[in-house]
């Protein structure tokens, strides 16, 4: 009787080891599955921040893009396309590839132009500024980052964000 429950506490013992195995696997799991996403402050004009992890998948910003939505957009989810364009505004890149690794991602406040950096539109000079009550949205590629965009306007002179 006692040869019995020894084998059967050593059963239990690696039963339970395996449990513990699992739990890891699918902790693991979990957090490979970790998105860059982006924040904002209210600040006008506000600082946008790109956060994501060693385990993120994605682990570049290839360009950062603010666009003015068009009116008839802006109840449209962000990753539906229509055939009315919205108006970018701001769009800038990473002037060398290590600069866009999520390490390195610098803040970005709307219309400074991060170290390194080269800006697309406009051409030349600084963004329009943002215009209270119009919305907007920033962050990078979609099909690369989906959790990297938001959506934002302005109200009594702070960046609120708005839904996706």
């Amino acid at each position: 009787m006692l040869r019995e429950s020894q084998g059967l506490e050593r059963c239990i013992r690696e039963f339970s080891r395996f449990l513990v195995f699992l739990a890891l696997c699918a902790v693991i799991a979990v957090a490979c599955q970790q998105r860059m996403t982006i924040k904002m402050n209210d600040g006008t004009p506000p600082t946008f921040s790109i956060h994501a992890s060693t385990f993120t998948h994605y682990k570049y910003l290839t360009f950062f893009v603010v666009s003015e939505l068009a009116p008839e957009n802006v109840k449209v989810p962000a990753y539906e396309k229509t055939t009315i364009e919205n108006k970018i505004v701001w769009w800038i890149f990473p002037g060398d590839s290590h600069l866009g690794e999520y390490k390195n991602l610098p803040a970005i406040k709307y219309g400074e132009l991060p170290d390194g950096w080269t800006q697309k539109v406009p051409e030349l000079g600084k963004p329009p500024m943002l215009v209270e009550g119009k919305v907007y949205q920033a962050g990078g590629p979609q099909i690369e980052v989906p959790d990297a965009v938001i959506r934002f306007t302005i109200r009594d002179g702070k960046a609120v964000r708005l839904p996706l």
